[in-house]
Protein backbone atom coordinates (compact mmCIF):
# COMPACT_ATOMS: atom_id res chain seq x y z
CA UNK A 1 0.00 0.00 0.00
CA UNK A 2 0.91 3.68 0.11
CA UNK A 3 0.72 3.83 3.90
CA UNK A 4 4.44 4.36 4.32
CA UNK A 5 4.55 7.38 2.04
CA UNK A 6 1.31 9.23 2.80
CA UNK A 7 -0.38 9.94 6.10
CA UNK A 8 -4.00 9.49 5.13
CA UNK A 9 -5.38 7.65 8.16
CA UNK A 10 -7.81 10.53 8.78
CA UNK A 11 -9.48 9.80 5.43
CA UNK A 12 -10.64 6.45 6.78
CA UNK A 13 -12.60 8.29 9.45
CA UNK A 14 -13.66 11.24 7.31
CA UNK A 15 -17.04 10.94 5.54
CA UNK A 16 -15.71 11.63 2.05
CA UNK A 17 -17.22 10.54 -1.26
CA UNK A 18 -14.80 10.34 -4.18
CA UNK A 19 -16.13 10.15 -7.73
CA UNK A 20 -13.90 8.96 -10.57
CA UNK A 21 -14.95 10.04 -14.06
CA UNK A 22 -13.39 11.31 -17.24
CA UNK A 23 -12.77 9.34 -20.42
CA UNK A 24 -13.53 5.70 -21.12
CA UNK A 25 -10.51 3.39 -20.75
CA UNK A 26 -8.22 6.07 -19.34
CA UNK A 27 -7.51 3.95 -16.25
CA UNK A 28 -10.25 5.37 -14.02
CA UNK A 29 -11.67 1.98 -13.04
CA UNK A 30 -8.31 0.64 -11.83
CA UNK A 31 -7.42 3.92 -10.11
CA UNK A 32 -10.79 4.05 -8.37
CA UNK A 33 -10.46 0.48 -7.13
CA UNK A 34 -7.04 1.26 -5.70
CA UNK A 35 -8.24 4.45 -4.00
CA UNK A 36 -11.13 2.51 -2.47
CA UNK A 37 -8.71 -0.04 -1.04
CA UNK A 38 -6.16 2.49 0.20
CA UNK A 39 -8.56 4.69 2.17
CA UNK A 40 -10.89 1.85 3.15
CA UNK A 41 -13.99 3.33 1.58
CA UNK A 42 -16.41 0.99 -0.25
CA UNK A 43 -16.67 1.03 -4.02
CA UNK A 44 -20.32 1.95 -4.52
CA UNK A 45 -20.35 1.99 -8.33
CA UNK A 46 -22.56 -1.09 -8.69
CA UNK A 47 -24.58 -0.18 -5.63
CA UNK A 48 -25.46 3.19 -7.16
CA UNK A 49 -26.65 1.35 -10.26
CA UNK A 50 -28.82 -0.95 -8.14
CA UNK A 51 -30.19 2.00 -6.16
CA UNK A 52 -31.19 3.70 -9.40
CA UNK A 53 -32.88 0.51 -10.58
CA UNK A 54 -34.89 0.24 -7.36
CA UNK A 55 -35.85 3.92 -7.52
CA UNK A 56 -37.15 3.41 -11.07
CA UNK A 57 -38.91 0.14 -10.33
CA UNK A 58 -36.81 -1.87 -12.78
CA UNK A 59 -33.65 -3.98 -12.72
CA UNK A 60 -30.04 -3.20 -13.61
CA UNK A 61 -30.50 -4.34 -17.21
CA UNK A 62 -33.50 -2.03 -17.51
CA UNK A 63 -31.41 0.93 -16.33
CA UNK A 64 -28.60 0.14 -18.78
CA UNK A 65 -31.02 -0.17 -21.69
CA UNK A 66 -32.72 3.09 -20.71
CA UNK A 67 -29.33 4.82 -20.64
CA UNK A 68 -28.34 3.37 -24.01
CA UNK A 69 -31.55 4.74 -25.50
CA UNK A 70 -30.20 8.27 -25.03
CA UNK A 71 -27.65 7.63 -27.78
CA UNK A 72 -29.39 5.07 -30.00
CA UNK A 73 -32.59 5.51 -31.98
CA UNK A 74 -32.68 1.75 -32.52
CA UNK A 75 -32.62 1.05 -28.79
CA UNK A 76 -35.38 3.63 -28.21
CA UNK A 77 -37.59 1.93 -30.80
CA UNK A 78 -36.87 -1.54 -29.40
CA UNK A 79 -37.68 -0.38 -25.86
CA UNK A 80 -40.94 1.20 -27.00
CA UNK A 81 -42.03 -1.85 -28.97
CA UNK A 82 -41.30 -4.09 -26.00
CA UNK A 83 -43.45 -1.86 -23.79
CA UNK A 84 -46.34 -1.89 -26.27
CA UNK A 85 -46.24 -5.68 -26.56
CA UNK A 86 -46.10 -6.04 -22.78
CA UNK A 87 -48.98 -3.64 -22.22
CA UNK A 88 -51.06 -5.41 -24.86
CA UNK A 89 -50.46 -8.76 -23.17
CA UNK A 90 -52.23 -7.48 -20.07
CA UNK A 91 -55.54 -7.84 -21.88
CA UNK A 92 -57.04 -11.17 -22.90
CA UNK A 93 -59.66 -11.86 -25.57
CA UNK A 94 -63.03 -13.54 -25.11
CA UNK A 95 -63.58 -15.69 -28.16
CA UNK A 96 -67.27 -16.45 -27.56
CA UNK A 97 -68.03 -14.40 -30.64
CA UNK A 98 -66.90 -15.45 -34.06
CA UNK A 99 -65.70 -11.88 -34.56
CA UNK A 100 -63.16 -12.22 -31.75
CA UNK A 101 -64.05 -8.76 -30.48
CA UNK A 102 -61.56 -7.36 -28.05
CA UNK A 103 -63.25 -7.45 -24.66
CA UNK A 104 -60.63 -6.36 -22.13
CA UNK A 105 -59.82 -8.94 -19.52
CA UNK A 106 -57.22 -7.26 -17.31
CA UNK A 107 -54.44 -9.57 -16.22
CA UNK A 108 -51.91 -9.07 -13.48
CA UNK A 109 -49.24 -6.57 -14.51
CA UNK A 110 -45.54 -7.23 -14.11
CA UNK A 111 -44.02 -5.51 -11.08
CA UNK A 112 -40.85 -4.65 -12.98
CA UNK A 113 -40.92 -1.63 -15.28
CA UNK A 114 -39.54 -2.03 -18.79
CA UNK A 115 -37.05 0.55 -20.14
CA UNK A 116 -39.65 1.96 -22.54
CA UNK A 117 -42.01 2.60 -19.63
CA UNK A 118 -39.52 4.89 -17.90
CA UNK A 119 -39.72 8.49 -19.08
CA UNK A 120 -36.60 10.61 -19.50
CA UNK A 121 -37.85 13.00 -16.80
CA UNK A 122 -38.45 10.11 -14.41
CA UNK A 123 -34.97 8.73 -15.04
CA UNK A 124 -33.25 12.10 -14.53
CA UNK A 125 -35.18 12.81 -11.33
CA UNK A 126 -34.22 9.40 -9.90
CA UNK A 127 -30.59 9.84 -10.96
CA UNK A 128 -30.20 13.12 -9.09
CA UNK A 129 -32.16 11.78 -6.12
CA UNK A 130 -29.79 8.88 -5.45
CA UNK A 131 -26.78 11.19 -5.76
CA UNK A 132 -28.24 13.57 -3.21
CA UNK A 133 -28.94 10.66 -0.85
CA UNK A 134 -25.39 9.36 -1.20
CA UNK A 135 -23.88 12.65 -0.01
CA UNK A 136 -25.31 11.86 3.43
CA UNK A 137 -23.45 8.54 3.60
CA UNK A 138 -20.31 7.67 5.56
CA UNK A 139 -18.23 7.86 2.42
CA UNK A 140 -17.58 5.87 -0.73
CA UNK A 141 -15.75 5.70 -4.05
CA UNK A 142 -17.99 5.88 -7.12
CA UNK A 143 -16.54 5.08 -10.54
CA UNK A 144 -18.15 6.05 -13.86
CA UNK A 145 -21.70 6.58 -12.59
CA UNK A 146 -21.94 10.33 -13.20
CA UNK A 147 -21.10 11.35 -9.65
CA UNK A 148 -19.66 14.61 -10.97
CA UNK A 149 -23.23 15.44 -12.06
CA UNK A 150 -25.54 14.23 -9.29
CA UNK A 151 -23.18 14.83 -6.36
CA UNK A 152 -21.70 18.19 -7.33
CA UNK A 153 -21.33 21.26 -5.11
CA UNK A 154 -21.13 19.17 -1.95
CA UNK A 155 -18.43 19.80 0.68
CA UNK A 156 -17.89 16.09 1.36
CA UNK A 157 -17.50 15.05 -2.29
CA UNK A 158 -14.28 15.15 -4.31
CA UNK A 159 -14.50 14.72 -8.09
CA UNK A 160 -11.64 13.26 -10.13
CA UNK A 161 -11.48 13.23 -13.93
CA UNK A 162 -9.02 10.82 -15.57
CA UNK A 163 -7.93 11.43 -19.15
CA UNK A 164 -5.46 9.72 -21.48
CA UNK A 165 -4.28 9.90 -25.12
CA UNK A 166 -6.62 8.12 -27.52
CA UNK A 167 -4.03 5.58 -28.70
CA UNK A 168 -3.38 4.48 -25.11
CA UNK A 169 -7.09 4.21 -24.42
CA UNK A 170 -7.42 1.89 -27.43
CA UNK A 171 -4.65 -0.32 -26.01
CA UNK A 172 -6.42 -0.34 -22.65
CA UNK A 173 -9.71 -1.32 -24.29
CA UNK A 174 -8.03 -4.16 -26.18
CA UNK A 175 -6.44 -5.39 -22.94
CA UNK A 176 -9.65 -5.20 -20.89
CA UNK A 177 -11.86 -6.98 -23.41
CA UNK A 178 -9.21 -9.22 -24.97
CA UNK A 179 -9.97 -8.02 -28.49
CA UNK A 180 -7.88 -6.81 -31.42
CA UNK A 181 -6.84 -3.19 -31.88
CA UNK A 182 -9.32 -2.62 -34.72
CA UNK A 183 -12.27 -3.85 -32.66
CA UNK A 184 -11.05 -1.94 -29.63
CA UNK A 185 -10.96 1.27 -31.67
CA UNK A 186 -14.55 0.79 -32.86
CA UNK A 187 -15.76 -0.04 -29.35
CA UNK A 188 -14.03 3.00 -27.88
CA UNK A 189 -15.75 5.28 -30.39
CA UNK A 190 -19.09 3.66 -29.57
CA UNK A 191 -18.66 3.95 -25.80
CA UNK A 192 -17.43 7.54 -26.07
CA UNK A 193 -20.51 8.48 -28.11
CA UNK A 194 -22.87 6.76 -25.66
CA UNK A 195 -21.26 8.44 -22.66
CA UNK A 196 -21.38 11.89 -24.26
CA UNK A 197 -25.06 11.43 -25.15
CA UNK A 198 -25.80 10.40 -21.55
CA UNK A 199 -24.06 13.50 -20.13
CA UNK A 200 -25.83 15.79 -22.59
CA UNK A 201 -29.22 14.32 -21.77
CA UNK A 202 -28.75 14.60 -18.02
CA UNK A 203 -26.91 17.90 -17.64
CA UNK A 204 -26.23 19.40 -21.10
CA UNK A 205 -22.49 18.83 -20.75
CA UNK A 206 -19.85 16.26 -21.72
CA UNK A 207 -17.51 14.01 -19.69
CA UNK A 208 -14.53 15.78 -21.28
CA UNK A 209 -15.49 19.07 -19.61
CA UNK A 210 -12.68 19.41 -17.08
CA UNK A 211 -14.61 22.01 -15.10
CA UNK A 212 -16.67 19.12 -13.72
CA UNK A 213 -13.74 17.84 -11.67
CA UNK A 214 -11.83 19.03 -8.61
CA UNK A 215 -8.74 17.18 -9.83
CA UNK A 216 -7.83 16.34 -13.42
CA UNK A 217 -5.36 13.54 -14.08
CA UNK A 218 -3.67 13.30 -17.47
CA UNK A 219 -2.66 9.65 -17.44
CA UNK A 220 0.50 8.97 -19.44
CA UNK A 221 0.81 5.41 -18.13
CA UNK A 222 -2.56 3.69 -17.97
CA UNK A 223 -1.08 0.46 -16.63
CA UNK A 224 0.58 1.97 -13.55
CA UNK A 225 -1.87 3.52 -11.10
CA UNK A 226 0.40 4.14 -8.11
CA UNK A 227 1.33 7.74 -8.78
CA UNK A 228 -2.25 8.70 -9.67
CA UNK A 229 -3.64 7.11 -6.51
CA UNK A 230 -1.02 9.02 -4.53
CA UNK A 231 -1.93 12.25 -6.33
CA UNK A 232 -5.64 11.85 -5.50
CA UNK A 233 -5.07 11.06 -1.83
CA UNK A 234 -2.59 13.93 -1.47
CA UNK A 235 -5.03 16.39 -3.08
CA UNK A 236 -7.85 15.36 -0.74
CA UNK A 237 -5.57 15.47 2.31
CA UNK A 238 -4.71 19.09 1.53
Amino acid sequence: TLANTINYSFLKRFEINITIGGQVCSGGIEIGQRVSSEINKPNFSRIMLRKLARKLGTDVHGVVRKERSFSSFGVRIANKLESLVSEGSLYGFHNDSGMFWNIPELREASVKKLPGQISDAEYIEAFFSIGNEQTSSEGSVIIKRGGCLNMKNQSNVFHVGVFAPREKRIIKMASRLNVGVGEAKALLEKFDAERRAWFRKIADTEPEDQNLYDLVIESDNIFNEDKYVRKIITAIAQ
